[in-house]
């Protein structure tokens, strides 16, 4: 027990570094609200302080990650381009 205690706080602080080196700016922390598994790709709705990001990313990597309701998440996103149209 002692031993994979260890080896998750080594992934926690290698992901953390890792996020840390992404060109990304814009991230943040939030809980998986729902995870819609389709064959190829899931979406994933992130609850960030009662605002919601939705993510399409592919089931593997949801998979990988076991990505479930609650669990605790880094949203990182990077937009090279906002478009904004008048109404």
């Amino acid at each position: 027990m002692a031993r994979m205690l260890q080896k998750c706080r080594q992934t926690k602080t290698m992901v953390k570094k890792i996020m840390q080196l992404l060109s990304a700016r814009n991230q943040f922390t939030g809980k998986v609200k729902e995870v819609l598994l389709g064959t190829v790709v899931a979406e994933v709705v992130v609850d960030i302080s009662g605002k919601e990001i939705v993510a399409v990313i592919t089931r593997k990597a949801a998979e990988s990650m076991g990505l479930k309701e609650g669990k605790e998440v880094v949203a990182a996103f990077k937009a090279t381009d906002v478009m904004i149209k008048e109404i």
